[in-house]
């Protein structure tokens, strides 16, 4: 079957961009990716007005673009391996049988599943491991510097929780903990000192700093625990000259942290004195603060004034970090709280929709009522409950494996591979995913920058090194045959 795809399909289709240049084929890559990325941004701005399907149709012409620009110049059929290849096939077939039986809305996952990123395994299988991990990285690069200068000039920066232009906090600690750790990953394998290191370095900061303000725990947690174990990756696997210049680095990055995160939120407040309007994801309409709202919106004489004028955006006088900390600790306060109230809630929605788990999913997700929260929950805030929800228990099981066999393949990669760079890649992102995905729902690729980045590096991971891959006969050989 794959000789067949990879002659009849793939292979055409790859030598229109094998005939250009490396160059070329790596901005395709990153325009491709940016065009993904967009449709995050406007899907989290609220904006997008359409149907989903006609979203995942556009996010796969550009997914495709990305697999040729990272396809191999000879393509050659790769080997599955049959523990991950067997969970992974499984939840695709289980999901596709689910869109059928009960409801169309759960087959695009399921057609990336057995169609989409089969293909990409296949045509990455056979490309630079190495590059693709570098376009992945500089890609999360530049989406950040996009994020952070649409947040700066769009969205008002508030008191005590702040997503940027994301309407869900917790989306934009969820986005920038990857951000966080792909930068992390660069600046530990960058060869030496330089500005880009630097950039790196104040860019982590600022994305940091971020998240502290959305008082997410989530994403805060998913960042530190996948950094921490990168880390203690990285001085098994190197000499202690390589990791001394690690931990100066590491060091490094805190400090720069640290000071992002007690600054940043004043460079944000001086927005206020540029004459531009803000966004509100809340009602999608620009408005001005009060201190440009009289100038480009005067007041008419003839109408009656009000003085407690109570719609009118204001801009509080400059604060500091204390409104943010002062949440952040009501967050992690444990005092008289039972785990079911830490997790907000958390447990009791897992319970409940435990015991709505069919064999084959359900046709309708209903809302469950929460007595703790006093109010219904329309999601099971865990992804592998979430897939077991809609497609089944089977494939809740499936699913979970994949996480788990994944995250054991990153760990053997991680040191089958200590001497190459990048080696850490898969096993922070699987980790930056896994931590967040249990704590959310994230179950739509391209909805979910984790997840997309997760199914994405997964290629050298479910695929057997290049020296087991299937010889492809040629055409020569092939008619002998016959």
């Amino acid at each position: 079957m794959q000789r067949a795809l990879i002659r009849f399909v793939l292979e055409p289709l790859a030598k229109l961009t094998n005939k250009t240049s490396q160059k070329f084929q790596d901005r395709l890559f990153i325009f491709a990716g940016l065009g993904i990325f967009l449709y995050f941004f406007l899907y989290n701005m609220t904006l997008i007005p359409w149907r989903y399907l006609y979203s995942f149709v556009l996010c796969c012409g550009f997914l495709g673009l990305m697999i040729l620009a990272g396809a191999g110049h000879e393509l050659q059929p790769v080997r599955f391996r049959w523990s991950m290849g067997l969970c992974w096939f499984g939840v695709g077939a289980l999901m596709l049988l689910s869109g059928v039986i009960h409801n169309f809305n759960y087959l695009p996952e399921a057609m990336l599943f057995l169609a989409a990123y089969p293909i990409l395994y296949i045509c990455w299988g056979n490309g630079d491991t190495e590059r693709l991990f570098r376009l992945l990285i500089r890609l999360c690069r530049i989406s950040a510097v996009i994020f952070l200068a649409a947040s700066f000039l769009f969205a008002q920066i508030t008191l005590r929780k702040y997503g940027g232009i994301f309407h869900n906090v917790n989306n934009c600690a969820n986005y920038l903990s990857l951000v966080c750790v792909c930068l992390a990953v660069e600046i530990a394998y960058c060869p030496r000192f330089s500005r880009r290191l630097v950039l790196d370095m104040l860019l982590f900061g600022a994305c940091e700093a971020i998240i502290i303000y959305t008082n997410s725990r989530s994403g805060q947690l998913s960042m530190l625990f996948a950094v921490a174990a990168g880390s203690v990756m990285f001085l098994l696997t190197h000499d202690r000259k390589k990791n001394l210049k690690f931990l100066v680095r590491a060091a490094s990055c805190a400090l720069v942290s640290v000071v992002m995160i007690s600054s940043l939120l004043y460079v944000f407040q001086l927005r206020q004195y540029l004459p531009l309007p803000y966004y509100s994801t809340a009602s999608h309409e620009f408005y001005f603060n009060q201190r440009w709202d009289s100038v480009f919106n005067p007041p008419d004489p003839s109408a009656p004034s009000d003085p407690k004028d109570p719609d009118k955006p204001k801009d509080p006088d400059f604060f500091g970090l204390d409104s943010y900390e002062e949440l952040n600790d009501k967050k992690n306060d444990t005092t008289d709280k039972t785990a079911d109230q830490f997790s907000t809630g958390r447990i009791s929605i897992w319970k409940a929709y435990l015991k709505k788990l069919t064999l084959f999913g359900v046709a309708e997700k209903e809302p469950v009522y929460i007595d703790i929260l006093y109010r219904e929950i329309n999601t099971t805030h865990v992804t592998i409950l979430e897939i077991a929800y809609e497609s089944g228990i089977f494939a809740g099981i499936l699913y979970f494996c994949v996480n788990i066999l994944s995250g054991l393949l990153a760990i053997a990669y991680a040191w089958k591979h200590r001497r190459e760079k990048y080696a850490l890649m898969p096993l922070m992102v699987i980790l930056t995913f896994g931590i967040d995905s249990v704590l959310r729902t994230t179950n739509i690729s391209f909805n979910y920058m984790t997840t997309f980045y997760y199914y994405l590096i997964l290629f050298p991971l479910i695929t057997k090194d290049k020296d087991c891959e299937v010889p492809v006969p040629v055409s020569g050989e092939e008619s002998e045959r016959s």
